[in-house]
């Protein structure tokens, strides 16, 4: 006798079956027949006879005979032990929040043109020193334009190599400052991506973000990310062109601007511009436009700006892992880059050793996605680590209700088909 599965979902589409079980995070086109004696067994049919080959497949599928109490300990074992991980650190650290750029839309643009100081620099050093079971190192330079900051990116990454076995690195930045000073330089900094806004081809992003003198940026960016692309091949450039319901043209005629130019080793993806204001945005994307703007950029054009298939935990956040910071150019430390800059997220400071502890345990372990019923009993639980942990925090401590479920909750079958599609054209 066979138990189906809560994890394990069935689907008809484009006229083929499917089979997706998101505790194996497998799936299967199944044959007609195959699918309607699933989905009687599902319904609770339990007369229904399997074939043996069929039953094995089931089984290593997790789709049939689970304990469900067993998966949601593994699940917590697993979340528990990530949080709490000290082999590695993960530090986002700001080397100044000042910036080139007037974007109107930017939730930095208050923040104050500070810089970091070499005692700063000196306590994020000694912070590091300090991790006695660290082995590996991780760390996004952020900002602000962190290449403002660049000679403080160098000193800092020069002592913080010589302390761990492992070290990588990676950057947010306009791309403006990328030049080929700085691109001479990425090898030994160990910065092998870096992320780069483009709202738009020229008319459009120069609207959005010009320098503070009003200069446009479009051509410079372009021509900074040709020449780092042919002299540090290693660094992968991600373009991320931040789009809502108002201007989704953008994405695709920045996709077509770097293919028609011949501009390859570029990664293109959709910034989805997410309401953290409104409980009901406006302008901003939801799951369901999301998945159609994906799967209508699939059907039409051929492109997968991201992938259609998840992975285990795929929606884990290092903000919620007791091992991961963003440092502020003072000192100061949050658990988002969201909230640099606003003192009331301030959870420490490098300078001394208090913390916040209230806030802290509300991020370790007050947003637990395994305290929350409606993540328990939801069937994607295992490729989903209950969403960001920042939303988390706003719908539980501030009363708000922004999405946080993954994007198969409202969008599976689409979704998944076009994995399907992509795996067989």
């Amino acid at each position: 006798m066979a138990t189906w599965s809560k994890y394990s979902f069935l689907f008809r589409k484009g006229g083929h079956h499917f089979l997706y079980s998101s505790l194996s995070n497998s799936f299967a086109l199944l044959d007609s027949d195959t699918y309607g004696t699933l989905l009687k067994l599902r319904d609770g049919n339990q007369a229904v006879e399997i074939d043996s080959e069929v039953m094995s497949t089931l089984n290593q599928m997790q789709v049939v005979n689970v304990d469900e109490d067993m998966v949601l300990n593994q699940i917590r074992f697993i979340s528990q032990q990530r949080k709490f991980n000290h082999e590695s650190l993960h530090l986002t650290i700001n080397p100044t929040l000042s910036c080139n750029f007037d974007c109107p839309y930017c939730f930095e643009a208050s923040h104050p043109n500070s810089f970091m100081t070499d005692e700063v620099e000196n306590n994020i050093v000694s912070f590091v020193e300090h991790k006695d079971s660290l082995k590996h190192l991780s760390i996004m330079w952020f900002g602000g334009e962190p290449l403002l900051g660049f000679r403080r990116i160098q000193s800092l990454t020069k002592r913080l190599i010589d302390i761990v076995p492992s070290y990588s690195a990676s950057m947010i930045s306009k791309g403006y400052l990328l030049t080929p000073d700085v691109v001479s330089c990425l090898e030994e900094l160990k910065i092998s991506m870096i992320q780069i806004t483009l709202d738009g081809l020229a008319d459009s992003h120069d609207k959005k973000r010009c320098l503070k003198s009003g200069a446009p940026t479009f051509d410079r960016i372009i021509r900074n990310i040709s020449y780092c692309i042919e002299n540090a091949p290693s660094v992968r450039i991600v373009i991320r062109v931040n789009i809502d319901a108002n201007n989704m043209d953008d994405y695709l005629m920045v996709y077509d601007y770097f293919v028609s130019k011949g501009i390859k080793c570029v990664d293109v993806v959709p910034g989805f511009i997410v309401d953290r204001e409104h409980d009901i945005p406006t302008c901003a994307f939801n799951n369901k436009q999301i998945v159609n703007f994906m799967c209508t950029l699939f059907h039409n054009h051929h492109i997968k700006p991201i992938s259609f298939f998840p992975s285990i935990m795929r929606n884990s956040c290092s903000a919620r892992n007791i091992n991961s910071l963003v440092i502020g150019p003072e000192g100061e430390l949050y658990k988002c880059w969201e909230e640099v800059g606003r003192k009331e997220y301030v959870v420490g400071n490098l300078a001394d050793t208090s913390y916040n502890r209230e806030l802290m345990l509300k991020y370790t372990t007050g947003i637990d996605q395994l305290d929350d019923n409606k993540c328990v009993d939801c069937g994607l639980l295992p490729i989903c680590d209950g969403g960001c942990p920042r939303v988390r925090m706003l719908n539980k401590y501030e009363g708000r209700h922004l999405e946080t479920c993954h994007l198969l909750k409202d969008g599976m079958d689409e979704l998944l088909y076009c994995h399907y599609l992509s795996k067989n054209n």
